[in-house]
């Protein structure tokens, strides 16, 4: 490529020795630099090499957060009464979210690979990916969305009634059975109870505020690298502990994630 130019200034490329070499024998001029993706991607590896050495503080707090969750008053199985409530995302949703996340993130950088002049086989190469999937996702136009195929069942007319009853702390699978039975639901309780575990991964009465999957016994540096810079909502009671043991990892994170915002948003000024 940059033999076809003699008169290139500037060489965007990975980090491979092999393209430097290249390049520096096909345009000694040119000056070069790496490409947005593998800018992020040393960000979050020079994020992960700086969490190491605070592995045992990572696992520490992901402790207290889980011990702190565990001590809360379990609910009475009765339920209250319906009342109106602010809907929040069910743990299968936060799943499908940060999956989608990465999905946007890998898409982003083929694209950036391509507008740089990158072969669909070159990029499917460096990222990882099957070639068909960059070809797929070269000729969408656009991010393809997933499509949600959920089979129908017999409470699709009652989902939404459900999801709210469980937000507002309803958990209770005779006691939601027993709610649907007297609006016309004619199904048999063990429907509602199968319901209960796919959404939300248990059939017994939880606590009003379902455990969050980013609060494991141990986190690793990687996994808390991805919180920092993305600080996903049900990570926000981990990241507010972690702050508050370590501000040196809060000024990590701070500056980390300045520097993603500048090469997400292209902020040349910054």
């Amino acid at each position: 490529m940059a033999a076809r130019h003699p008169g290139a200034e500037i060489i965007s490329r990975d980090r491979a020795s092999l393209y430097a070499e290249a390049a520096t024998r096909a345009a000694p001029q040119a000056v070069q630099v790496a490409d947005r993706w593998h800018l992020l991607h040393n960000l979050s590896e020079a994020l992960v090499d700086a969490l190491r050495p605070h592995h045992r503080l990572l696992s520490e707090v992901a402790r207290e957060v889980t011990q702190d969750a565990d001590a809360k008053p379990a609910p009475e199985p009765a339920c209250e009464q319906p009342s109106t409530a602010v809907k929040t995302p069910t743990p299968a949703r936060q799943v499908q979210q940060q999956n989608r996340e990465r999905r946007l993130v890998r898409y982003e950088a083929v694209m950036e690979q391509v507008r740089q002049g990158a072969s669909q086989q070159r990029a499917a190469r460096q990222l990882g990916l099957d070639r068909k999937t960059v070809r797929r996702w070269i000729r969408a136009q656009g991010f393809p969305e997933r499509k949600q195929t959920e089979r129908s069942s017999a409470l699709d007319p009652f989902h939404e009634y459900l999801e709210l009853r469980w937000q507002q702390g309803c958990h209770n699978g005779a006691q939601l059975w027993h709610e649907l039975h007297t609006q016309g639901f004619a199904g048999r309780p063990g429907i509602v109870r199968a319901w209960i575990r796919k959404h939300f991964g248990s059939r017994r009465c939880r606590s009003r505020q379902p455990p969050s999957p980013a609060a494991p016994p141990r986190a690793s540096p990687r996994q808390v690298a991805w919180w920092l810079l993305k600080q996903p909502e049900q990570a926000r009671r981990y990241l507010d502990k972690l702050n508050q043991r370590s501000p040196q990892i809060t000024q990590c994170a701070a500056l980390a994630r300045e520097f993603f915002r500048i090469i997400r948003k292209r902020d040349a000024a910054a």
